[in-house]
């Protein structure tokens, strides 16, 4: 599950900020049984498919929960900037070490 935190407040998850917590099931087995569930048929290059199915293993997730997430990134990304604001990966003092760009 992904968290995020405003200045100064509690953690919350992407999902209690996006609204969209009853839109996604938390596992395989359970999202054919949603209602209102869509399956979407996607192609990947083989590497990049393959990453997938490694950071699936690692993170002991499925790759459906990776790419919703994913999905839920980007969203959250996209909400942002559109309001000007910035998205960084700081370090623990607060230095900026990158920032995503969304052109």
């Amino acid at each position: 599950m992904l968290f995020y935190r405003e200045r100064g407040g509690q953690y919350r998850t992407i999902a209690d900020r996006s609204n969209m917590e009853d839109q996604m099931p938390t596992s395989e087995a359970t999202e054919s049984k949603r209602v209102g569930q869509k399956r979407l048929s996607i192609n990947l290059p083989a590497p990049v498919f393959d990453e997938l199915q490694n950071l699936a293993e690692a993170s002991h997730r499925t790759m459906t929960e990776l790419i919703r997430d994913a999905f839920t990134l980007a969203k959250v990304a996209y909400e942002e900037t559109s309001q000007g604001n910035k998205i960084a990966i700081t370090d623990r003092k607060g230095k900026t070490l990158k920032e995503l760009v969304i052109i």
